[in-house]
């Protein structure tokens, strides 16, 4: 049983990590939930940690009742847009601002699907409200601090039901079959179609677009890496000691996670253009490569800002 609960609560541990160290890097893997921009460091007072209460449809949001604290210099990184998303007038313009988004995050999902334009219309309703449900179950995170592991259970707690509930809805609305599809779907092709998109803006604006011809391949391409690092972290994830316990967990891995990262980043940056190098021209290899680097120097500068917030 304490192996079970360390590796969710390490899993989560290790995302809000990866968040700040691959904030910049949106772009490559874009995930269900986009992550919140990262706000500019501010002088804040405490700021209530998020706890699971179910709303007036009984699915989890957050409440504030506990106390966040703050670094010496009070300066705090909140990855927590629940005071917003409890906003009416915040939520429906987020709520538009994001559904016009979904056939871009979702790329080829009615083929893959073979569902009507109005079913898409009510697939993609439902995955917005999803997102904006998981975005309002957060944990401010502190510059130079492990994040609270009990606030983090919370919010694995409060995501997994959420995730329980849209996983009925979508059986509801698709059949066995359909969720099936979309489940492979979401888990393999969604990845590599989202991060074949992005890469045909960036050489689009770079003046050397993908051809129709180099988008499969490409698209086979990153979702084999994809896999790959997908197993890679499960693994590592499924290695931490069972002996310890989630405080001992955060209090060792958190500071160093960021660091940690811009090395895998560093790597599965040299992964990628090895995958894409077979299915794209000289120009648009160092178009992507320069891409690359870009964003690496930026996760880069975030982690060494959040190494200076830490200090005295």
């Amino acid at each position: 049983m304490a192996m079970r609960r360390v590796v969710p609560v390490c899993a989560a541990l290790l995302s809000v990590a990866l968040w700040v160290g691959m904030a910049m890097r949106s772009s490559d893997f874009p995930a269900a939930a986009p992550p919140q921009q990262l706000r500019d460091l501010r002088q804040a007072k405490p700021d209530p940690a998020p706890t699971a209460t179910p709303d007036a449809n009984g699915v989890p949001t957050a409440s504030r009742d506990a106390p966040v604290p703050v670094n010496e210099a009070g300066r705090v990184v909140l990855l927590d847009e629940a005071p917003l998303l409890n906003d009416p007038g915040y939520r429906t313009a987020e709520f538009a601002r994001v559904r016009a988004t979904m056939p871009l995050d979702y790329p080829g999902l009615i083929d893959a699907l073979g569902v009507t334009t109005g079913e898409a219309e009510e697939l993609f309703d439902l995955l917005t409200t999803v997102q904006l449900q998981k975005r309002s179950v957060n944990v401010p995170v502190i510059l130079g601090q492990a994040p609270d592991v009990a606030a983090l259970q919370v919010m694995i707690d409060a995501r997994q039901e959420i995730q329980r509930q849209r996983n009925a809805s979508l059986t509801a609305m698709l059949g066995p079959a359909g969720f099936e599809r979309f489940t492979r779907y979401e888990q393999e092709e969604r990845p590599a179609r989202s991060q074949v998109s992005s890469l045909g803006r960036t050489l689009a604006t770079a003046g050397d677009p993908l051809e129709g011809t180099q988008l499969r391949p490409l698209v086979t391409a990153f979702a084999a890496l994809q896999k790959l690092e997908r197993e890679e972290t499960q693994h590592a994830a499924s290695r931490m000691p069972p002996e310890e316990s989630p405080a001992e967990v955060s209090a060792l891995t958190a500071p160093r996670l960021t660091i940690a990262d811009l090395e895998r980043r560093a790597a599965s940056n040299q992964r990628l253009l090895e995958a894409a190098a077979p299915h794209l021209s000289p120009t648009q290899f160092a178009a992507f490569a320069a891409e690359l680097d870009r964003s690496l120097a930026q996760a880069r500068a975030v982690v060494r800002v959040q190494g200076e917030s830490a200090r005295p």
